[in-house]
């Protein structure tokens, strides 16, 4: 906040709540706009004095917080009870009283600001009394109109024009101005409109938006008056995205005025706020992707008779859901991941003796770089299932990539996601006062992965020991904990796979599929702590760990998983998931920190599901298999007498997994 308007805004003869209110950090954010308006506009007024300038714009602030209060109680006060109107007339009312002092300290009575300031007032009353015409009725109206209600009440908002002129001698015209300001805020209320939208239904208020959403459903079977449909339609039927793309134009117009006024800092907002709007159509055109996809997915379940037609179903769905070049999941502000998703998946079939072309082709489309997609910088974690891939499906790993992977690791023996600060603030569209500390620190799941892959990578004994000490380190103190996912079974089950690569790891190994098996319900499955419900995910990587660390000593444990998995199989051969990601801010060391985690695709401190169902699916089916191997050799069988198992050959599974050795 601005440190004048603090100590304004402390010097207002108002009271105590008032005060606070208005020096609220958050709320300001949301009217940054309003804010620096004058400081905006100010290149064309030099005559005007400092401290004008400062009053003035803190004047116009203070009317501009009243016009807000004051059209939330027209919207709301239906649906408020006595005393909290009171409450909110009585700060309504002295917002307006400090706005009209610091305007009536600039202006005298016989200013010829006033009457024209009248004729604004005017205007901005006219536009509400006729938007509530239009909500009564619903009659509808034209885009024509609607920008011209979108206009009329941001009228108001056109008098620091007049106040600025009016200082400065009267000698900058205001027409392109003014007009500039009207396309700001027409686009302002189309965004608006769109995030309010199920509010102003909830309300009764009846929008432009909500208008072209029954119109693009009318005379659809089973429309629907729930606002939650609406809401999904909203989207779905495209109306979202011509708002955002009319707001778009708006802003376009209102640029390039600002240009040719030279403007420059009015101009730089708005060619944020226009890149903002881009991001918010790219994204909307991404949940709707998301929506259909998940809309062909099978809901319901089909339990399989046994492993073998299990496996084959979980294969055809991933095989399905492959693209010309891998697999995509987890839908994020970045884009859906496809080079992260295509190492992953193809290394959990590759991993558990899944042996064909298509892995090969998988590989040879891959980048020499691991990341979340081909628009974001390289990762550790995405750079770990592409080094595990390349050792799995060729023996070996390119020097580059290995030389690029291993830079990820800290003195301590942990790995960290990103390296590249410069390049993650540049792509983030991060100020220098934002921190990224969070996503450049070690992470437990990040190196537990990583120690999982240097297990099968022969000539890197130093490296392995050293992230497994750490590992190790981590257990005694804090214990493992997960950064990006909603569960610490993530790290616990791929140290653990780690451990199990060496017999000096042993008793680590032990340590932690100890706590791991405590966490298993009793109907078999592990549950994702983010909503308590039962996850195909965190229960097959569990599943994985116990029959890598001793598979007889948890006999019962993989039983029950693989039972549980095989009964909750969806028709279509996949399994159901949940929100299993978390995105952090970059600013967040400790995840348990965050009071509240939105279930969004996009943003930070967000929960974020894969969508699409094939990281979960090939995570599965590589548990699956490993528990049918271990069920048919005779060596490792958890089963001495097993009725079925023993004849299980599966089509297209034609290696065994790693560490499995045939008899």
């Amino acid at each position: 906040m601005r440190k004048n308007f603090t100590e304004r805004i402390e010097a207002l003869p108002v009271d105590t709540r008032t005060k606070a209110l208005l020096s609220r950090e958050k709320t300001q954010q949301k009217h940054i706009f309003y804010l620096n308006l004058i400081d905006y506009l100010l290149p064309l007024f030099e005559r005007i004095a400092n401290e004008q300038k400062e009053q003035v714009s803190f004047a116009g602030y203070l009317y501009f917080r009243f016009l807000l209060e004051f059209d939330d109680i027209i919207d709301t006060s239906a649906h408020k009870d006595k005393l909290a109107q009171l409450t909110q007339l009585k700060y309504t009312f002295e917002l307006h009283e400090a706005a009209i002092r610091e305007l009536a300290a600039l202006f005298p009575t016989s200013s010829p600001f006033w009457p024209q300031f009248a004729g604004y007032k005017h205007e901005y009353e006219q536009a509400v009394l006729a938007e509530k015409q239009v909500s009564h009725t619903r009659q509808p109206f034209s885009e024509q109109t609607y920008e011209q209600l979108a206009a009329g009440k941001s009228a108001v908002c056109y008098a620091a024009l007049l106040a600025l002129s009016t200082l400065n001698g009267g000698q900058a015209g205001s027409g392109p101005l003014e007009t500039c300001l009207r396309h700001i805020h027409i686009a302002f209320q189309y965004l608006d409109d769109i995030s309010d939208f199920k509010t102003d239904m909830e309300q009764q208020q009846w929008t432009f938006a909500q208008q072209l959403v029954h119109e693009r459903l009318a005379g659809r079977p089973g429309t629907s008056s729930d606002h939650n449909v609406l809401h999904k339609q909203l989207y779905l039927s495209g109306v979202a995205s011509d708002l955002i793309g009319k707001a778009m134009a708006h802003y376009q117009a209102a640029i390039g005025i600002a240009d040719r006024l030279q403007l420059i800092d009015l101009s730089a907002y708005l060619h944020k706020q226009r890149s903002l709007a881009r991001l918010f159509g790219d994204e909307v055109r991404l949940l709707v992707q998301k929506a259909r996809l998940k809309a062909t997915q099978s809901h319901f379940r089909r339990p399989r008779s046994g492993a073998d037609e299990s496996l084959q179903a979980a294969l055809g769905y991933l095989m399905a859901n492959r693209t010309n070049t891998g697999w995509t999941d987890f839908m994020t502000s970045a884009g859906a991941g496809d080079t992260w998703i295509s190492a992953y998946v193809a290394f959990m079939l590759a991993d558990c003796g899944i042996d064909s072309p298509l892995l090969d082709k998988t590989l040879r489309h891959l980048s020499t770089t691991g990341s979340f997609n081909d628009t974001i910088l390289q990762d550790g974690d995405s750079t770990n299932f592409l080094v595990g891939l390349h050792q799995r499906l060729t023996g070996t790993v390119p020097a580059e990539l290995r030389q690029n992977w291993l830079a990820f690791t800290s003195e301590r023996g942990g790995w960290t996601t990103y390296l590249d600060e410069i390049q993650l603030r540049q792509r983030l569209d991060l100020d220098a006062q934002t921190s990224v500390a969070g996503w450049f620190a070690d992470h437990d799941c990040v190196t537990a992965a990583a120690a999982y892959i240097l297990s099968d990578l022969p000539d890197l004994p130093a490296v392995y020991n050293a992230t497994c000490r750490y590992l190790a380190t981590r257990l005694a103190s804090t214990g493992l904990q997960a950064y990006w996912w909603t569960s610490n079974v993530y790290a616990l089950s791929f140290s653990a796979l780690a451990f199990a690569g060496s017999g000096a790891y042993r008793s680590y190994g032990c340590q932690v599929a100890q706590q791991i098996a405590r966490q298993q319900e009793s109907d078999g499955y592990w549950n994702n702590p983010a909503d308590g419900q039962p996850n195909a995910f965190y229960t097959a990587i569990a599943l994985k760990a116990l029959l890598a660390t001793d598979p007889l000593a948890y006999r019962a444990s993989i039983d029950g998983a693989a039972q549980w998995l095989m009964n909750n199989q969806m028709a279509d051969g996949s399994w159901q998931t949940g929100r299993i990601l978390r995105i952090p801010a970059t600013n967040v060391r400790d995840p348990a920190t965050v009071s509240h985690w939105r279930h969004s695709s996009f943003g930070v401190n967000t929960l974020v599901d894969d969508h699409a169902r094939v990281f979960t699916t090939s995570t599965v089916l590589n548990a699956l298999r490993r528990f049918v191997v271990l069920n048919t050799e005779p060596s490792c069988s958890l089963h001495p007498e097993p009725a079925s198992m023993n004849s299980i050959k599966v089509t297209g599974l034609s290696t065994l997994p790693k560490g499995v050795t045939s008899s």
